[in-house]
């Protein structure tokens, strides 16, 4: 039996010539010459196997590919940040860092695993986070890509709690001339400025409701500075330092 003969398509009743199907019967009734009865029943009863079979074939295609897709869900999400600013260097006898909040949101999309309940989850967030020296604040503007492995642990999806870990980078947006008029450097030539990207790591855990709603917290740790000071003062004496970051999220997200 050959390929063609499993996964055969219907075609005008399944007129095949007996040679690729049953050599036996082909040569013993060459072509030109009509079965007898016993051989069409034959013939109709294979033909009738064969489809059976690629019924089934698609059958399991179409529970799999449904399946699959029932373990992706896309969904937005939003937090409110709750920032711990801090600084290092010879900058700290000049400045001081104080805490400050921001936000974040866009759209996430969770992947869960087929056989462990552990997924992924990654999102792509737009986010604005004030910070403040010297008691003067600025705006800054960053794109936040998140993506923490998830354990779920579900009621029947009624709820569900999770925890989650991952890394997370962020990607500043145009944050030109930050601090540049800041007081205590009106007699002096600063300059602070952000570094492009950021590297930091996250430690979650919340709760899901009817498998829709979901609130969590999140705990981010800097792995690195977020900005940097170079500056001359009055007596041109160069004033370096970094400032460091890391922050708690309280965070809401549904899911479609």
């Amino acid at each position: 039996m050959n390929l063609l003969t499993f996964f055969i398509l219907p075609s005008h009743g399944f007129e095949l010539t007996l040679r690729r199907m049953t050599p036996s019967v082909a040569r013993s009734h060459p072509p030109g010459r009509r079965l007898s009865r016993g051989g069409q029943d034959r013939v109709a009863s294979r033909n009738s196997m064969y489809m059976r079979r690629v019924y089934l074939f698609l059958f399991i295609s179409l529970l799999s590919a449904e399946s699959a897709l029932s373990q992706v869900r896309l969904g937005v999400t939003g937090g409110w940040d709750l920032i711990d600013a801090s600084l290092d260097g010879d900058v700290r006898d000049k400045l001081s860092a104080s805490n400050t909040n921001g936000f974040s949101v866009g759209p996430m999309l969770e992947v869960k695993g087929f056989v462990l309940p552990v997924g992924l989850d990654v999102s792509v967030l737009y986010s604005k986070k004030d910070i403040t020296l010297n008691e003067q604040t600025e705006k800054a503007r960053f794109i936040v890509v998140p993506l923490n492995a998830k354990f779920i642990i579900g009621a029947l999806g009624v709820f569900g709690v999770y925890f989650a870990t991952g890394p997370q980078w962020s990607f500043e947006l145009g944050n030109d001339d930050l601090f540049s008029q800041l007081e205590d450097w009106e007699h002096s030539h600063a300059l602070f400025k952000l570094t492009e990207s950021q590297f930091s790591w996250n430690f979650g855990a919340g709760f899901r409701l009817l498998r829709h709603f979901q609130v969590g917290y999140t705990y981010n740790i800097g792995l690195g500075r977020i900005g940097e000071f170079n500056y001359f003062d009055a007596w041109h004496k160069v004033i370096t330092g970094e400032l460091n970051s890391k922050y708690h999220q309280i965070s809401v997200a549904y899911l479609f």
